[in-house]
């Protein structure tokens, strides 16, 4: 019963780092748009990636289920770990302050996850995702897979057939 709530207590206390991790990196990449010089393309694509990955990481927190199905991987805490992970590499850089505090942050965060998930977390049985498996099976009385029968070659549609053995496809010319 103790664990439970532990549980949910660190759930809920990740939800809000994730959410302040979103927010503080859309304004990071806001930041850069309007502070730095943007005629690189690096530093552009960079700040655009920030923005878009905060505002993902933001819808996240809350609950928006079509986006959840797009990116199906970070309902996990093990997607969400390894998300965090990628935007800690995406924003690590030494020399500014607030880059470096982010980077730590989000590496704190997602071994935070990791742990949820291995201490607390059990897997919901997901319904709404799940696509109904095929059945292969020829619904006889014998339980067999299917029904096999001998496979008939006609000799006479493929003049150039030649079944002997060291024979070889005559070449083109």
């Amino acid at each position: 019963m103790g664990s439970d709530k532990c549980g949910n207590r660190l759930q809920t206390i990740l939800k809000i780092v994730d959410l302040l991790l979103g927010i503080a990196l859309t304004a990071l990449g806001a930041y850069r748009y309007a502070e730095d010089d943007i005629s690189e393309p690096h530093i552009f694509f960079l700040s655009f990636y920030y923005i878009f990955f905060g505002i993902v990481l933001i819808t996240f927190v809350l609950p928006f289920q079509r986006l959840h199905s797009w990116f199906h991987c970070l309902i996990y805490p093990f997607g969400k770990a390894m998300f965090l992970l990628f935007l800690a590499a995406l924003t690590f850089d030494i020399f500014n302050i607030i880059y470096m505090i982010f980077t730590i942050v989000a590496v704190g965060c997602s071994i935070a996850h990791i742990v949820f998930m291995l201490c607390y977390y059990v897997p919901e049985v997901d319904n709404q995702h799940k696509k109904p498996k095929k059945s292969n099976r020829n619904q006889s009385d014998d339980g067999s897979p299917a029904k096999f029968g001998p496979v008939i070659i006609d000799e006479n549609k493929n003049e150039s057939f030649n079944d002997t053995p060291g024979s070889a496809l005559p070449r083109r010319q």
